[in-house]
């Protein structure tokens, strides 16, 4: 075993963790070397190791360090690559422990304020950096910056900040910077040429909540953007930036999030802009908006491969399936949330069409369509499934519960359950039954499930129903919804729920 008194003092930060004892014996449980027959503990690898440690987290890092010298030297590195500096909650490492393994740090995290000694560490290895907030700290921040000329991804909080011109000096010193994120950020009419210069270089844009003062223009735009989120807390018109958003042809993903909801010919705008192939690449799209079937099937014959579709709140109908159908074949995400015409008919055959598809959200779906709709062919992709199946009252129901559950069983790497009432619809008498007696045993197979979902729909689950989840689905992490109609119960089961370390919301 590594020596525990020098692993405690390089991860003093995570003094609260502990590494149980059978993590020394791991590699006792794998097949053993033997130079015989040329086996050997795949653990034995260096390589092996490196990359399962891309999927651990923190904790589990800091189990697999006190192993052996050959475990910590393949883990440390992975420990150290992201670090967050939570100054308030002292849950950081110490400035020693920074200065002992800066050279490790890819991405850093400056959760509140910065410290004045954190500006004098330079880190070699750092490509990405967040600040949550630089509101009152810009000065040490942008020192920070200048330290390190090869940063590829910036992120930049500020409650309300305006960017001073040190800050965009220090911005515009990084050649390598293809992503920045501002978020709640002021820029004035004196600043805006600073920005200007910022994005021609970027390939990623992500802005938040972002105050344009003073302009009344768009912000000039050239350059070689291919993703950019857009949500803009100001007075510039949805005709304004919609022009700016034109400029950046090569966009493969468009998000746009309006404050403010539009006029029908905002959105006959945009959708005759990407109808004449104003982003010829797009694939990815994600719209807050009412737009028509109509206008969501104009914007979806623009796009080049439909992969990611989010269009919650509009109009997702006749038209817009029709345009979507060549896509089927590699579309992965699909949210039509919130959508004002019927989406029944329209989800089975989603689920029957999309053998790529990953995430699925949607609003209510009759069981009888799912009963008489084909076998979903996203069985051995889909992740992410958020549909309220409303099933028929006794004897039809039965049947279809049973039809319903037993083709979510087949979903072999499905993580995120929602059964509930998304809807607009407020009955809910026609939901599932999750009892095991109904049939919530089927659903054993699903050992990946982290959350499960099931707000606003009428439940009479017990004790049973809590241990079986917590035996079958050892990852599960999240429980939302009135396990039982009763209150005085659903509380008991809060408690036996959030006693096994999982979160719930009711």
């Amino acid at each position: 075993m590594a020596n525990n008194n020098q692993l405690h003092q390089d991860n003093a930060f995570f003094q609260d963790i502990e590494a149980p004892q059978d993590i020394a014996k791991l590699q006792d449980n794998v097949t053993p070397r033997d130079d015989s027959i040329g086996q050997c503990n795949p653990l034995d690898l260096p390589e092996i190791r490196s990359q399962i440690g891309r999927f651990l987290k923190q904790h589990c890092l800091v189990q697999c360090v006190q192993v052996s010298k050959a475990w910590r030297a393949s883990f440390l590195p992975l420990l150290w690559s992201r670090i967050e500096l939570d100054n308030i909650h002292k849950n950081s490492p110490g400035l020693k422990e920074l200065e002992l393994n800066c050279h490790l740090v890819k991405s850093l995290t400056f959760d509140e304020s910065i410290l004045p000694h954190h500006a004098s560490i330079c880190y070699p290895a750092l490509r990405k950096l967040q600040f949550r907030t630089v509101h009152g700290c810009q000065e040490l921040a942008a020192a920070i910056i200048l330290q390190h000329p090869l940063l590829n991804s910036l992120m930049v909080g500020g409650s309300a900040t305006e960017l001073l011109p040190l800050f965009w000096e220090a911005l515009l010193g990084l050649q390598n910077l293809v992503s920045l994120d501002l978020s709640d950020i002021t820029i004035s009419k004196s600043n805006t040429h600073y920005f200007n210069r910022v994005i021609k270089r970027l390939y990623n844009l992500n802005i938040g909540f972002l105050t344009l003062s003073d302009l009344t223009e768009p912000i000039d735009a050239c350059g070689k953007l291919e993703s950019l989120n857009l949500s803009l807390d100001s007075d510039i018109s949805a005709e304004a930036q919609i022009s700016w958003i034109a400029k950046y042809p090569q966009l493969k993903h468009l998000g746009w999030f309006p404050i403010f909801a539009y006029e029908t010919d905002v959105w006959d705008d945009l959708a005759d802009r990407a109808a004449k192939g104003t982003w010829p690449k797009l694939q990815e799209l994600y719209l807050r908006s009412d737009a028509s079937d109509r206008q969501i099937s104009l914007l979806i014959g623009g796009m080049d491969n439909v992969v990611l579709l989010h269009v919650g709140g509009a109009s997702f109908g006749p038209l817009s399936m029709s345009a979507l159908q060549p896509h089927f074949i590699h579309l992965r995400e699909l949210n039509i949330l919130r959508n004002p015409l019927p989406s029944s008919a329209i989800i089975p055959r989603i689920l029957a069409s999309c053998p790529q598809l990953e995430l699925l959200r949607a609003d209510r779906v009759l069981g009888q369509h799912i009963v008489e709709g084909q076998p979903w062919a996203c069985e051995r992709s889909l992740t992410t499934l958020s549909v309220y199946f409303e099933i028929a009252p006794p004897p039809f129901g039965i049947a279809q519960q049973q039809n319903i559950l037993q083709k979510i069983s087949r979903l072999q790497r499905l993580e995120t359950l929602d059964l509930g009432n998304n809807s607009r619809h407020d009955d809910m008498q026609g939901s599932l039954d999750l009892r095991l007696e109904k049939g919530l045993a089927q659903l054993g197979a699903l050992s990946h499930i982290k959350s499960f979902c099931f707000s606003r729909t009428s439940q009479q689950m017990g004790v049973e129903e809590i241990n079986w989840m917590m035996e079958n689905w050892k990852e599960l992490q999240m429980i939302s919804g009135a396990l039982n109609d009763d209150e005085a119960e659903t509380e008991r089961l809060r408690e036996k729920v959030e006693s096994a370390g999982i979160m719930a919301f009711w």
